[in-house]
């Protein structure tokens, strides 16, 4: 449907929606997690769950051990952590095998993720 079309049926000033089509543009067209991440210091607000959303698309699957989420973690927006936490866990809750590494893992995780260490020391 174009522009002038869309503006018609929702009643909105074509150039509103100009502008989202244009922002969508730009997002599909980011690359890497760090492109997401530079947008986002300077896209207006209407774009930034959009960019959030790309940047999970692009930052998460590159993620393949606990330490690279961890390192993610502690250098992400915070609007970004629930989304790499997860990751996190999904990465590191599996390779739990001692009490000790669950410890570990407990001391230096947010505090967020320790209901998920804790539970998971009920299986060791």
């Amino acid at each position: 449907m174009e522009a002038k079309k869309i503006a018609e049926v929702l009643g909105i000033e074509l150039q509103k929606v100009e502008m989202i089509i244009n922002e969508s543009t730009i997002i599909s067209q980011l690359t890497t997690p760090e492109e997401a991440r530079k947008l986002y210091g300077t896209c207006p607000v209407s774009m930034q769950s959009a960019v959030i959303e790309k940047w999970k698309e692009l930052a998460i699957p590159q993620l393949t051990t606990p330490e690279d989420a961890r390192e993610l973690y502690n250098n992400c927006l915070v609007s970004m952590k629930p989304v790499v936490i997860e990751k996190w866990k999904e990465l590191a809750i599996p390779q739990l095998t001692t009490p000790e590494e669950a410890r570990r893992l407990y001391d230096t995780c947010p505090v967020s993720m320790q209901f998920a260490v804790i539970k998971a020391m009920t299986n060791l």
